[in-house]
């Protein structure tokens, strides 16, 4: 090998640090490194031409979406079921659609906008957020009115008689596939929830992955990981606004703006009680199209940018430190099924992607049915169990983000330290998924889950109501002896009080006042539900710091042109073998555990009561499954990185940081078996006592 002066520097090969400076020539300075619109830039507006205000507006991006997908649309999950008449599989369906959007899109994007302008493509994903947020409150405007009784009303048609109302007026619909309001007919709903999940999944493509790897591109290393919990912690905010949020809207009548609230009979305490989960999501669609704007202002690429890709050093797994490292953009079509191969064959790179694909099941899976969980477990509304999640789990997620990012900058982590983290901290959530068994004993449902007065035998009919003719609309109330009744008709109640929904002269009550009242006064407070939350909050906390510390070490052990196709596959694998399969993996093991459900002229729709005890072990076991082998894919990515191996020279330069006092001749006196006499002589003709090659 030859120096500039054409010397030779030994028979081993060697190369100083290689510097590249990024060629530009196919971007015009005048438009290209200005922030505006077209020939719209005026100087006054290039002070928000920085990363720091690019990381703002991404990140309120990133906030609205993960506020509509994370948060929004797991806290109003129940109340949809309820009105739609979904099971949790179908629901689960709904929360899949925007991973099956995203999935192959997210390897398209990465192949073929590798080069395209990234911040208008960034203001375009941003609309595209904003119409599916629009589209998914579409069926609560073209939907009929909520019909919580199946036009029965809280009156005498709930009491026992001896005759049964419209009961063959349901039998017809059912026969001429005619529907009620809560019926099949409501499938067409279905598909526009899917849709609009599915626009949030498009639109999730581009602020993931054109986003991420456009504020890597332009933040020196130093940086990246204090920008990157930023923007991490803010698409943890959503989801606690959105859970929060939606929790406290789920509190207003799902129908305030079509009907008068007071012409209303039931109260949040009734199970069948749907909230204004639509609310939500008009809110995100504005955020969306808020940030569209400024966003589309950004240029091509920041100025100073590619000075910053030029100075870094090249940490890909298995690479040569005399190899040059290639700085730009992006894969070019026909290098895409070598490049593609060659991640393959990078074992921390494929390892981590089933680190990402067992944590995003558990973490999809909580996301869709966490709160749901929440309420069944420990008797919760709708509303407080989407705040007393949303209130745990996502602060501990925000946590976890700036705790990561704080911590990598503070030990400046290399590649190889930053998957050792990854280890050690999958190792910690595998205990934090135990308390998932933790849960309050099942309210007994007189006729479900067990008899009547004490009976074995469990069964809707008994002696006290035989000379009822009963309806199977689900209307549980509280009994004076501590049971819930499935309806006031099964419990044997002959009159009522509309006004204080009370029930009297309740003939299968087995108290003194056979009287029965709404469901709530059944429910009893459960401590059980502290220690669940506490754990919560850790699983989350270490779970997300997980994720900072992994979608860094991604960033380094793969090659600088490899970055953004690298991230395409693995988001695509991750959706596909993660959170896709993970929420209807989740709704199945749920529907699993149901002992009752709500049918619906045959058939089987949205269930109405769960086992407990089954619920919160069927939960335990997917959970420690799932860490357990995301713990050893993690530590196969930590013991299978081989960092690159420094040349001679670097090596001087790495011991002469570290110590002023080691000296060229020490070590040409220890390394002299490889260096020649050339590379000797040129080793202390170019570096002073004082120099370190950077």
């Amino acid at each position: 090998m030859k120096d500039q002066n054409n010397e030779d520097y030994g028979s081993k090969p060697l190369a100083l640090p290689f510097i590249a400076i990024e060629r530009n020539e196919d971007l015009n300075p005048e438009t290209d490194f200005k922030f505006g619109w077209g020939h719209l830039t005026p100087l006054c507006l290039q002070r928000f031409n920085k990363t720091p205000y690019f990381l703002a507006c991404l990140g309120v991006g990133n906030l609205a979406l993960s506020m509509a997908v994370n948060g929004q649309l797991g806290v109003s999950l129940p109340s949809i079921e309820m009105k739609f008449q979904l099971s949790s599989t179908l629901s689960g369906v709904i929360y899949s659609a925007y991973d099956m959007a995203n999935a192959p899109v997210s390897l398209l994007v990465t192949i073929f906008l590798s080069k395209a302008h990234r911040p208008r493509w960034l203001a375009l994903a941003a609309l595209i957020t904003a119409l599916g947020s629009f589209i998914f409150t579409l069926p609560h405007f073209l939907s009929p009115l909520y019909d919580y009784s199946d036009g029965e009303s809280v009156d005498n048609t709930l009491l026992c008689s001896g005759t049964t109302t419209n009961h063959s007026n349901t039998t017809n619909m059912c026969d001429y596939g005619q529907s009620s309001s809560r019926g099949n007919g409501l499938s067409i709903y279905f598909w526009l929830f899917v849709l609009g999940n599915v626009l949030h999944g498009l639109g999730s493509t581009c602020i993931h992955a054109l986003g991420v790897t456009f504020l890597d591109d332009t933040t020196p290393t130093s940086s990246f990981s204090l920008y990157f919990s930023i923007y991490a912690c803010l698409g943890v905010i959503g989801p606690c606004l959105g859970f929060i949020g939606g929790g406290m809207l789920l509190g207003i009548y799902t129908d305030f703006d079509r009907v008068q609230t007071d012409s209303v009979t039931i109260n949040q305490s009734d199970s069948r009680w749907v909230g204004a989960w639509w609310l939500g999501f008009l809110l995100t669609a504005f955020l969306s199209l808020l940030v569209a704007l400024p966003l589309s202002a950004f240029p091509r690429d920041l100025p100073g940018a590619a000075a910053i890709r030029a100075s870094r050093q090249s940490e890909s797994h298995g690479a040569s430190s005399h190899t040059k490292s290639d700085v730009g953009f992006g894969v070019p079509l026909k290098q895409v099924p070598k490049t593609f191969i060659e991640l393959m064959r990078n074992p921390p790179y494929v390892s981590s992607i089933f680190v990402d694909v067992f944590n995003s099941v558990l973490v999809a899976g909580f996301s869709a049915f966490g709160p749901k969980l929440m309420k069944n477990q420990f008797h919760l509304s709708s509303s407080m169990a989407g705040m007393v999640f949303g209130l745990i789990a996502v602060p501990g997620a925000a946590g976890g983000d700036i705790f990561g990012g704080i911590l990598i900058k503070k030990l400046k982590l290399s590649c190889r330290g930053l998957l050792k983290l990854v280890f050690i901290l999958n190792f910690i959530t595998v205990f934090c998924t135990l308390p998932c068994i933790i849960y309050c004993d099942t309210i007994p449902l007189v006729g479900v889950n067990t008899g009547y007065n004490g009976s074995t035998l469990v069964s809707m009919k008994n002696t006290c109501n035989d000379a009822c003719s009963c309806h199977s609309t689900y209307n549980p109330i509280c009994g004076d002896d501590g049971n819930v009744y499935f309806s006031p008709c099964h419990a044997g109640c002959k009159s009522s009080d509309v006004e204080s929904l009370n029930y009297s002269n309740c003939s299968c009550v087995d108290s003194m006042s056979q009287r029965a009242s709404v469901e709530e006064a059944c429910v009893t407070w459960c401590p059980a539900m502290f220690a669940f939350i506490i754990f919560l909050f850790f699983n989350m906390f270490f779970l997300f710091a997980t994720h900072v510390a992994g979608t860094q070490a991604n960033m380094r052990y793969v090659k600088e042109t490899h970055r953004l196709f690298s991230m395409g596959i693995r988001a695509t694998l991750i959706r596909v073998l993660g959170t896709i399969p993970g929420t209807v993996l989740f709704g199945a093991v749920l529907d699993h555990t149901c002992t009752l459900w709500q049918s619906q002229c045959g058939s089987d729709t949205s269930c109405l009561v769960y086992d407990n005890a089954q619920m919160g072990l069927n939960v335990m076991l997917l959970a420690l499954t799932l860490k357990i082998l995301s713990t050893l894919s993690s530590l196969v990515a930590w013991r299978s990185y081989r960092p690159p191996q420094p040349t001679i020279l670097s090596q001087y330069s790495l011991r002469r940081s570290r110590s002023r006092e080691y000296t060229k001749e020490r070590f040409i006196e220890e390394n002299g078996e490889r260096l020649s006499p050339l590379l000797q002589a040129k080793l202390n003709g170019r570096f002073g006592e004082s120099d370190v090659i950077k």
